[in-house]
């Protein structure tokens, strides 16, 4: 019975949660940026950059209602941070583009890494955090990896990276102080089994996606680089206690305003303790 009201409680969320996005109209939080290039930039509580800085990447879709609905849960827990909202996308290229445009990746991580060091350098000392969905958390890794040793970021979430589960994180790691998260779900069938299996992974590897499966170390992999691996990448699989936030599971769960609330925010506030649930479901060893 309790797993029940638990499923029928989650099930209202996303309801409601779609049906107040459609009745707000989601105003848009983006603009062309003075290059008038694709990429796109937007900011959430810009009044509060000085203190810190979220650097969000956009899904592969570019501007849609999922990215709207994830920035919705960071407006809504009145973060003490700036959020910077970047959309990596090309434009008129589509899905299919945005997941093999794989030197574009590159072009699109190098211009946010210079980004984040322009910002560190006008703000000395202040929390800098990496979140990322889908196609985004897999430019949460690229952009890491295009990251200068002096201006590493304070911690990164990925949500259903759409990069293999084998892909290389140990350069990742390096340019990260803090913890690496991944979220993933083994019922994200769809688009990180079936859709990554036909047109590959924004790494070009063709099968289930991290974000479907968890990363698993390289085998070439150093004993210290296992390591780093061990403490510095917590891995949150989907659990059924997330119902109560409105994720059922599938790829656009992880960005339910009421998720984002309860699970992403608090990674994002206090650094110095995980978050209740993080622990708990955090793996004793790596699959």
């Amino acid at each position: 019975m309790p797993t029940s009201c638990s499923a029928r409680k989650g099930v209202s969320v996303v309801v409601f949660a779609l049906l107040a996005g459609a009745m707000s109209g989601c105003a848009h939080f983006f603009h062309e940026s003075p290059r008038g290039e694709a990429d796109r930039v937007g900011l959430v509580f810009p009044e509060r950059l000085s203190r810190g800085c979220v650097f969000y990447l956009t899904g592969v879709a570019g501007e849609c209602g999922t990215d709207r609905f994830l920035i919705e849960g960071l407006k809504r827990a009145e973060l003490d941070l700036g959020v910077l909202v970047y959309d990596w996308t090309d434009l008129q290229g589509g899905r299919r583009s945005n997941l093999q445009s794989y030197e574009e990746h590159r072009v699109q991580a190098q211009r946010i890494a210079e980004r984040i060091a322009t910002y560190q350098r006008l703000n000395p000392g202040r929390p800098v955090h990496l979140l990322g969905y889908s196609g985004g958390a897999a430019m949460v890794a690229f952009v890491l990896e295009s990251l200068p040793p002096e201006h590493a970021v304070d911690s990164a979430i990925m949500l259903a990276p759409v990069v293999a589960p084998e892909y290389d994180l140990s350069r990742a790691m390096e340019r990260c102080r803090g913890p690496i998260y991944c979220f993933y779900s083994s019922l994200d069938v769809g688009a990180l089994m079936l859709c990554t299996t036909i047109m590959g992974n924004m790494d070009g590897y063709k099968g289930r996606a991290a974000g479907a499966a968890g990363f698993v170390p390289p085998s070439h992999l150093t004993a210290a680089e296992q390591e780093a691996y061990r403490r510095r990448l917590i891995q949150v699989g989907y659990d059924s206690r997330m119902l109560a936030a409105g994720h059922l599971g599938g790829h656009y769960g992880w960005t339910n305003p009421w998720f984002v609330g309860q699970w992403i925010v608090p990674l994002l506030r206090d650094r110095s303790v995980e978050p209740l649930a993080i622990t708990a479901l955090r793996p004793e060893a790596m699959h």
